[in-house]
């Protein structure tokens, strides 16, 4: 689906259809605080080491009997008395100085009506990669499967570094075919 496509009649059926978080979908109450700050760049660069994904702020998860986090969409809230161009800023920035390589990301507003709205982040895979979170003295690596993101290991970093080489070399071969 298009960034441009999705819309408050998108986000309602990801409840209504109960579409679970995985590879790809991340949902996200608010936006991160400065506490949060970290999680933050430990999702984005996680996104950008493996397929690429989509964090959506203003969807509140279900819990389960524990209270612990389903992954399962419970209700779309939005983000209300939030300016979303001062927090497009911020997180840019954000971004910017606390992920080596830089990871570009596009941002898409969802309007809903006279509901507060959300915001759509998505990270694209990045062919540079792997990405770094660098980030007051926390420098790791982090990948994405099914379960949510996770710490690479050493054996995952070096796959991660080959893989980028090897993509690199088939884009110059690409282009050097074609030229």
């Amino acid at each position: 689906l298009r960034l441009d496509d999705i819309d408050a009649a998108c986000l309602d059926r990801l409840v209504s259809d109960a579409v679970q978080e995985d590879r790809q979908l991340d949902y996200k109450e608010k936006l991160p605080s400065e506490a949060d700050k970290q999680e933050f760049l430990a999702d984005v660069a996680s996104f950008a080491n493996t397929t690429g994904g989509d964090l959506i702020y203003g969807i509140r998860e279900a819990r389960d009997t524990e209270g612990k986090l389903t992954g399962e969409p419970a209700e779309v809230i939005g983000l209300p008395n939030i300016n979303l161009h001062d927090e497009r800023l911020r997180l840019e920035n954000l971004i910017r100085d606390g992920i080596r390589p830089r990871v570009a990301v596009m941002f898409h507003e969802v309007e809903r009506r006279t509901r507060p709205p959300c915001l759509v982040i998505r990270v694209p895979r990045s062919w540079v990669g792997p990405h770094l979170v660098v980030f007051k003295g926390h420098d790791r690596f982090y990948g994405r499967n099914s379960g949510g993101k996770f710490r690479l290991d050493y054996e995952q970093i070096r796959d991660a570094f080959s893989a980028g080489e090897s993509g690199r070399e088939r884009v110059r071969a690409f282009r050097a075919d074609r030229v």
